[in-house]
């Protein structure tokens, strides 16, 4: 990611108010640090200040706070100056504030006819980065009800099987047929086979053994009488 920075030395501004400004205005984009320090230096809108109370009043809207007028003079001016350093860096994009700090300079001292006097020092260091533009979210589809798994089973349709076509028996032979029948009804098969016809019994005619010829001599001779 592309980053650009700007710092400013000994500036004549107070380090414990430029921390407090700093840390308000740390993770923002920077056209909305320049508002809100537009509107600090016209004391519309104060900076709260979370660490160094002592003594801080109340401001509307939060606990301690004030109107930090010379820091936020210093800090537009070095927001004008990293905006340029961007556009010669080639960022295009819209700027984000990832790191802004404030850390304590060397005091200068000097003698005065009444007192000794110190002078109030600080360092300041900014550094943005590029930020895409945010996609536009798509809206979210409605959730479908959780079916349970025997509704589920009821209202699924059998699946169509496709239907097969049977095959046309083919004309059988009259000799494949007789064989087919055979096997299918063997029982049939014996009951229809046609029995030889029966030979017609002749009576038998009883032979009367032969008469001796003693008795057929008598015989004679009897019917010879009569």
């Amino acid at each position: 990611m592309k980053t650009a920075v700007a710092r400013a030395f000994d500036v004549s501004v107070s380090t414990k108010a430029s921390i407090e400004v700093c840390k308000f205005l740390r993770g923002k984009m920077v056209d909305d640090a320049i508002d809100i320090l537009e509107h600090v230096v016209v004391k519309s809108q104060a900076v709260p200040f979370t660490r160094f109370t002592n003594g801080v009043g109340h401001k509307t809207g939060m606990a301690a706070g004030r109107y930090p007028v010379k820091v936020a003079q210093e800090l537009l001016a070095l927001l004008d100056n990293v905006k340029i350093n961007a556009v010669n860096q080639g960022l295009s994009g819209s700027l984000k504030i990832t790191g802004l700090t404030a850390n304590k300079a060397s005091t200068p001292m000097r003698n005065r006819s009444k007192y000794r006097g110190e002078f109030k020092r600080t360092h300041l260091e900014l550094t943005v980065t590029e930020v895409a533009a945010k996609k536009e979210a798509k809206p979210k589809e409605a959730k479908k009800p959780v079916e349970t798994a025997k509704a589920s089973k009821k209202e699924e349709v059998p699946e169509k099987k496709p239907v097969e076509k049977q095959a046309e028996p083919k004309a059988e032979t009259p000799a494949k047929k007789k064989e087919v029948s055979k096997v299918e009804n063997p029982k049939e098969s014996k009951d229809t086979t046609p029995k030889p016809a029966k030979k017609e019994e002749t009576p038998k005619t009883e032979e009367k053994p032969a008469e001796k010829p003693k008795e057929a001599a008598k015989e004679a001779k009897t019917e010879e009488k009569n």
